[in-house]
């Protein structure tokens, strides 16, 4: 079991099966917005569905499949936060996430992705850190674009989602850049 504190109201943590009908709403609840960029959420179309893919999340053959985390506010799951990816021998994992809409604009996805990116440079032997975000997700670009990353280029058509081929803008972070900021990502929040 994986858990971090961000702060005093906020954790991230494996989520349990025990908690899918709580995250299946909130999914239901932000489907719309979710299903327009990410893939996975269209597949979502019972609690079930949803079991299933948390005990593949929670249960990952090698850490290199990554892990896939609930974000907690006050003990309710409102996103989720992830590393996958991870390439040990080029010392690289990507960070991705989802909150939702109504907890938007308050700081925790930014605060949770530094907590993230903590842990990936603390505890892994890691030199960088990427997140491809799908062009148009304003929303989404702008987390990296605060959090110091450095827009590296764009993807193109690397991603389907509903049927449609995404480009994808790269963003990356390398360990001495946070290193250099002694370790604290002070986010414009």
């Amino acid at each position: 079991m994986m858990e971090m504190n961000v702060n005093d109201n906020i954790k991230i943590q494996t989520i349990d099966s025990r908690e899918a009908k709580a995250l299946y709403q909130r999914i239901e609840k932000n489907k719309k917005r979710l299903q327009r960029w990410i893939e996975w959420t269209n597949h979502v179309e019972s609690e079930e569905d949803l079991v299933r893919l948390i005990r593949k999340w929670t249960h990952p053959d090698t850490i290199e499949q990554g892990y896939h985390l609930g974000i907690y506010v006050d003990g309710k799951i409102i996103g989720m936060i992830g590393f996958t990816d991870i390439n040990f021998f080029a010392g690289s994992a990507q960070l991705s996430y989802w909150l939702d809409k109504e907890h938007e604009g308050k700081g925790i996805m930014s605060r949770s992705c530094e907590r993230m990116i903590a842990f990936l440079f603390g505890q892994l032997p890691l030199n960088r850190v990427e997140i491809r975000v799908a062009t148009g997700n304003v929303k989404s670009c702008a987390i990296p674009e605060r959090l110091g990353f450095r827009l590296e280029g764009r993807l193109r058509q690397v991603e389907r989602v509903c049927g449609q081929l995404l480009d994808n803008d790269v963003y990356g972070l390398l360990k001495q850049e946070y290193e250099a900021s002694s370790g604290k990502m002070i986010s414009k929040t």
